[in-house]
């Protein structure tokens, strides 16, 4: 199943910082108990892609990494069975490498301008991030009024206190953070 028709069956990303590699199993069998499939990796530490490689081993996970900030990372991604990519704002660089390797690709958006070129770059999913800082489910609201087409993945901010009220939203194809493991 490609990743947005996952995202749009399981609705939540965890979205992990790991910072030894002695965690990977505990963290790989706490996310199967909570069926918890996808998951992302933010590249926030050294050991970042060897951490999302070695999750990636684990069939019943789909895993992306996050933080994306340049095309080398996009490319180092193909390297290590990654299997989809965000970053935290907008690069048509960066939207162009992904669609030229072939990986699935959320480019993070705060303001309509960002939803103005991704859509021109044929982008309609995107990360709407920070999103408790930059207003919320307000903002959300108020950036899917003009481009209905578009469907958000909001994160920053979310917890298990208001994730529910963002993933109610039409225009929320999914939320991330990560609440729902105790990080």
């Amino acid at each position: 199943m490609e990743i947005l028709e996952q995202l749009a069956v399981r609705k939540i990303i965890p979205v992990l910082t790991i910072s030894s590699l002695t965690e990977i199993e505990a963290i790989s069998e706490r996310l199967k108990k909570l069926n918890l499939n996808i998951v992302e990796i933010v590249l926030r530490t050294e050991i970042s892609f060897e951490a999302a490689r070695q999750l990636a081993k684990d069939p019943e996970l789909t895993v992306g990494i996050g933080t994306v900030i340049n095309e080398s990372d996009l490319l180092r991604a193909q390297d290590h069975g990654i299997k989809f990519a965000v970053s935290p704002g907008t690069d048509v660089r960066l939207i162009r490498c992904a669609e030229r390797i072939g990986i699935p690709y959320l480019p993070g958006i705060a303001t309509a301008s960002e939803v103005m070129v991704c859509l021109s770059e044929g982008v309609k999913v995107m990360k709407f991030f920070p999103a408790e800082a930059m207003g919320g489910l307000a903002t959300l609201e108020a950036l899917s009024a003009p481009f209905p087409e578009v469907r958000f993945i909001p994160t920053g901010g979310l917890s298990e206190k208001n994730f529910q009220i963002y993933l109610a939203h039409p225009s929320v194809l999914a939320v991330g953070g990560k609440w729902m493991i105790g990080e």
